[in-house]
């Protein structure tokens, strides 16, 4: 059985230039946190840990947003709500909205991390 095919127009941001941001100089980044770039739905971050700091001194909460966390360099111990665990470089981790969360550089080396955050979980 052949499905109709069914052609539907473009959305408007297709008829706009993408917003591609270059982020080959994060690395360069100093300072715990810092914003690269906000739109109308996700916002993206990068944060900067040093052996023994952590994201907070208590677990922190964003109430609408969900939050992406994408180690790049380091290990990181996340505490997410009730549960403990290592978030090894490469890997990544979701926060849903609502949900208690900080993270603890335990590692001797600088830990650096990408976020996202879905809506916008600061002011521009």
């Amino acid at each position: 059985m052949l499905l109709p095919v069914v052609r539907r127009p473009l959305p408007p941001w297709r008829n706009k230039p993408m917003p591609v941001m270059n982020v080959s100089h994060i690395y360069g980044t100093h300072g715990d946190f810092k914003i690269l770039q906000t739109t109308a739905r996700v916002q993206t971050g990068v944060m900067r840990l040093s052996p023994g700091e952590s994201s907070a001194e208590t677990p922190q909460i964003h109430p609408e947003s969900d939050q992406l966390i994408l180690v790049l360099t380091g290990d990181l111990h996340s505490e997410v709500d009730d549960e403990e665990c290592t978030i090894p470089s490469g890997s990544s981790l979701i926060i849903p909205a609502g949900t208690p969360h900080r993270l603890v550089n335990r590692g001797h080396a600088e830990a650096f991390i990408f976020t996202s955050y879905s809506p916008p979980a600061y002011p521009e």
